[in-house]
């Protein structure tokens, strides 16, 4: 596997939470590992300050891949 050398920022295109979950899609985007165009879906869970969840990245060189995926937000920590 094939990893960026250099981190990018990814637009969110769409995303809502209700009923204590997320949902949302990422533009599309020139994955790493193919060089090639894909769009990206996520799904996850907020529990807390903790948000767990699933993607599934779709593109015509790589096909389907999915995963999980987490984040926590830390307090006292100040937004980029």
């Amino acid at each position: 596997m094939v990893h960026a050398r250099q981190a990018q920022s990814l637009r969110i295109d769409f995303v809502n939470v209700s009923f204590g979950g997320v949902r949302g899609v990422l533009e599309p985007y020139i994955a790493p590992d193919c060089k090639c165009t894909v769009t990206t879906r996520f799904t996850g869970a907020i529990v807390g300050d903790t948000i767990r969840g699933t993607f599934i990245t779709r593109g015509d060189v790589i096909g389907i891949r999915d995963g999980v995926w987490f984040m926590v937000r830390r307090s006292g920590q100040p937004a980029p």
